[in-house]
This record gives structure tokens, sequence and C-alpha cells, in this order.
């Protein structure tokens, strides 16, 4: 059995309690790792066949996920207080998550930074997550305000903004995002809230990963937008969309597209989904997700967070060119770049890691999918910027690659070559057909490294 025709089992049977896994699928969820990372549209399945699943053995998980349901499991309202206060929190590790925050405001003493864990709430509390393609309305905050199932929501603005290296030879990229204090609060546990209320426009939170990259703590400083900010937190990634940086609203000028909104409702997630289509306007893609329908809330959800690129695949110094192209260090790609030989499609020049899961995507095609591949143009690493606002492309980490394919267009979305999505998804890629905007030649990396 492939895995789309497993994935697309459970998308469409799973939520029913009383039917059983066949046995064909549990052989196949047994051993892939694609699967337990394929995000379902089953309320029961999501969080089970990912991350979750990799706690134990996913088929029992399943199993009895399916004997508890009861049927499809929507987003249940309770009080708005529980509500808000889950939000973001629910994605968070069993047990957990650390924060660090400067206590006293001495930059560089640890006796001034402590570290809390604070439990995870019920799922059922989850917020919802509104984003579209190149940022919300400008009058998003209002249009959210008019919708009267909606009783608590904040919108987030994200852009990159530059960070200097201290080298001749370029600057950092920045993932940063500027939040509204009073509205983004609400969303967070007691302790994290704590510091997000306390942003003022002389400083600033990271996350987790961000602060690792950089050897920070909570009370060092760094420099944003030619000023020097405090570091007054170091939060987990997941309640603040993974970003590297964090400020807020107004602090630094140039973070401003507003990218995506958290919003707490009543009612039936339908009823606030329509109203919102309603109000944002009919004719842009939105996408709504929850808790467990993606692996972090933020915009561009289908793709890692840079920070955990950076982690992965490692940091570099750029110079951007007029042309939209970057000029990356030599340091970087010296390391890490390289060129190799691919079944199917031969040359190419990529990261270095990922030569054995495209090795293997390749290598898994059938036959006919295959034929058409042979000596077309494929192109990998390609620095460049991307989307306005977004930063380097992945090509410029040469973790994404794109394929010249034929994808015709069906009820509205691309169709790809037989078995093409799904031997590149078993290895740890997602397609650029499944995007809010579809890019249908595009794959990019988005597994774990040494579990491809």
């Amino acid at each position: 059995m492939r895995c789309r025709s497993a994935q697309r089992w459970l998308s469409e049977s799973f939520d029913d309690g009383s039917v059983a896994l066949p046995a064909p699928v549990i052989d196949h969820v047994r051993t892939c790792r694609a699967c337990a990372r394929f995000e379902t549209g089953s309320t029961v399945v999501r969080g089970f066949l990912r991350d979750e699943a990799r706690a134990g053995d996913p088929v029992q998980r399943l199993q009895t996920a399916a004997r508890t349901s009861g049927g499809r499991q929507r987003p249940r309202r309770t009080a708005i207080s529980t509500a808000v206060a889950a939000g973001v929190a629910l994605l968070l590790a069993a047990g957990g998550a650390w924060l660090a925050l400067d206590r006293d405001g001495e930059a560089g003493n640890p006796g001034g930074v402590e570290t809390e864990r604070f439990p995870v709430v019920p799922r059922e509390t989850a917020a919802l997550l509104v984003w579209t393609a190149g940022g919300l309305p400008e009058d998003a905050t209002d249009a959210l305000g008019r919708v009267d199932t909606i009783e608590q929501a904040t919108v987030v603005a994200g852009d990159q903004i530059m960070l200097p290296s201290g080298q001749p030879d370029g600057v950092y990229f920045l993932d940063a995002l500027a939040v509204d204090p009073a509205t983004y609060a609400p969303f967070l546990p007691e302790v994290p809230a704590r510091a997000i209320r306390s942003l003022t426009s002389d400083t600033a939170i990271l996350g987790s990963t961000s602060a690792q990259l950089r050897a920070l703590h909570a009370g060092d400083s760094i420099a944003v937008a030619g000023r020097d900010l405090r570091i007054v937190a170091v939060l987990d990634d997941e309640l603040i969309g993974a970003a590297e940086v964090v400020v807020a609203r107004g602090a630094v000028p140039t973070i401003a597209t507003p990218r995506y909104a958290l919003v707490a409702y009543s009612g039936s997630r339908g009823e606030v989904e329509g109203q919102l289509r309603a109000e944002l306007g009919a004719a842009i893609g939105i996408r709504f997700r929850a808790v467990g329908e993606a692996r972090i809330l933020r915009h561009g959800d289908a793709v890692l967070p840079q920070a955990w690129i950076k982690r992965d695949f490692g940091e570099f110094r750029a110079i951007p060119n007029d042309d939209g192209s970057l000029t990356v260090d030599d340091a970087f790609t010296s390391a890490n770049i390289t060129t190799f030989e691919l079944p199917v499609i031969g040359e190419v020049r990529c990261h270095r890691l990922l030569r054995e899961p495209l090795t293997q995507a390749l290598a898994d095609l059938p036959t006919a999918t295959a034929s058409p591949l042979r000596d077309a143009i494929v192109q990998c690493f390609d620095p460049r910027v991307g989307e306005p606002g977004l930063g380097p492309s992945r090509h410029s980490w040469g973790v994404a690659i794109d394929l010249d394919i034929e994808a015709p267009v069906k009820g509205g979305r691309p169709v790809a070559p037989e078995g093409l999505v799904e031997a590149f998804a078993a290895a740890g890629f997602t397609w650029g057909g499944d995007w809010l905007v579809p890019d249908p030649g595009r794959f990019e990396w988005i597994g774990d490294l040494g579990n491809s």
C-alpha cells in the first residue's frame, strides 16, 4: 500500500469510531514515517500519526483514539477564559515547556535568569489560526471585531529583519514578529504571558531555537533596526510561532505586515470560518488551523519555520543583490553545498544532507512518472529572496527542489503525476501543489534529519 492510499483512507474513514483499521493500512502505518507526519483532514488522526505517534505504537494509539472518539471532534467551546488561556500553549509537548526570564534586568547575570515550567492544558480549548498568503488585509483587526462569534483575537505582524553580522560579507536574515502585548498575552499561560506583557519599545523576546543559535540569554541584548534591544525572555518556539525575535507592535516599524490572527470563538468552527471569509474577503485564499492540524500555529504552516531550517542546515551571511539574488558567504557554501548524482534526474547542486532523502524519493518513483523527468530542468541551490517580507527562499539553503513536471489543474487544484507526491512525502518533503498558493513543481524539506 502506498502512502497516498493509506492517507486517503485515514482522512475519509477514520473519524468513524466504529471502523476498524484494515490490515493493509496497519501494515503500512507501522513502518511509514511519512504517515507519522501526515496532516490529515481527520481531527482524530491528527497528532497521533505525526509527532505524538512517535511516543508509542502508532497503530495502537490510533485504534484507541477511534474507540474513544465517538466520531468527528471539532474544537469544543468552553468558558472563554479557559479557551484564551490555552491558546498557543496547546502545541507544547507533554510535560510542559520552558522559558527563561530576565528577572532583575541585569544583563549577563546568571542569577537573574530563571527557568519555569507549566502544564499543558486540554486539547479541546484550542485557539484558531487564520492566515492568508501575502498577509491579512490591513483592516484585519476591524474585520475580526465585526465577527460576533469571536470573543478574543490578536493580529500578529511579521517581516524579515537584517541583523548585522560583524563581517564585511553580508547580514543575517531574521524571522521577526511584532505582537500587541495586551491582546497576544491572553493566548498564553500565565508565566509566558507576563513576559509578553513586559515588552516595550526597548525590549525583545527570542524563541528558544534562535537563542541557541546565537548563544543569547535573557538579560543580553540584540541589535534590531540599529538599536540594541534588551532580551527580557526566551520562550519556547511554539509560544511565539517559532519566530527568531519578537517585539511589541510599533517598536520596529519595518515589522508591519499582518501575517496571521489567533482567535477564540463561541459556537461552531464552521460558523466562525464562514463569517471570517465574508469579512476578510471571499476572493482571497484563507487557511484555518487548530491545534494538531499543523506543527505550529503561524503563517506558512506547510513549511518549516526559518529558525528550524537554520537549526538543521546552518545559518549563512548573505549580501542582497538588486535582482533579488543573494550572495551567500563562502564558508556556508563550502561546508554545506555540494554537487551529486541522483537517480532519474542526474546531477544536482543541493545541501549535502539532502543527498540521501532525494535519492530515496527518486528511486521510489513509478517508471511512468520517472521517465519524463530524465534530462528535465532541475533547480535546487539558488540563493535568492523569496516572497516580500518572508526572507530567503529555501533554495538559498539548497533544501528545496524544483522539478519540470506536468500538473494539470482539476477541481481548482493541481494534480501531480502518479506516485510522485507519495515518494517525496515518504522521504520527508512537502509538495508545493498542496500549498495555499500552489507551486506544483516545488518539493521542500519538512522532515527530521536522520529520520527521513
